[in-house]
C-alpha cells in the first residue's frame, strides 16, 4: 500500500505515525506543521480523539493551530460529546482566535456537558 494518499486511507490500515510521515515527506521528525497535518488527516477519518493528541503536538512545538481545535470542537460536538467540545474551544482561545465566538460555544458546549451529564 502507498504510504499516503487514497491507496493507503482506503485500505481499511491504520493511520501513518508521525515518523512514517515524515519520511514520506523527508521532514525534521520533530516538526510541528507534521502533526497539525497528520490531525487533520485523522479528524477527517472522524477520529477526534487522536486529531487532538496530533493538535496538541503541533501547539507545544510552537505552531499556531486555532483553526484545527475549531474544526475539533465541531467534530466532538457532532459526536454529542459536550465536555470535549468544550475543552477543544478552550484551546481555540488560548490560540488567539479570537474570544468571544469560541467563548459563547464553549460555555454552551460546557453546559450541555452539565445538563447531559457526561
Amino acid at each position: 500500500a502507498a504510504l499516503i494518499g487514497p491507496a493507503f486511507l482506503s485500505a481499511g490500515e491504520s493511520s501513518p505515525t508521525v515518523r512514517e510521515l515524515l519520511i514520506a515527506i523527508g521532514a525534521d521528525p520533530f516538526e510541528a506543521k507534521t502533526h497539525n497535518l497528520l490531525g487533520r488527516l485523522v479528524l477527517d477519518r472522524r477520529l477526534p480523539d487522536e486529531a487532538e493528541k496530533h493538535f496538541d503536538a503541533a501547539h507545544r512545538d510552537g505552531l499556531n493551530i486555532a483553526h484545527g481545535y475549531q474544526d475539533l470542537a465541531r467534530a466532538y460536538r457532532t459526536e454529542h460529546r459536550s465536555r470535549d467540545a468544550f475543552r477543544a474551544e478552550l484551546k481555540q482561545v488560548q490560540q488567539g482566535a479570537g474570544v468571544v465566538r469560541p467563548m459563547q460555544r464553549a460555555w454552551k458546549d460546557f453546559l450541555r456537558a452539565l445538563i447531559d451529564d457526561e
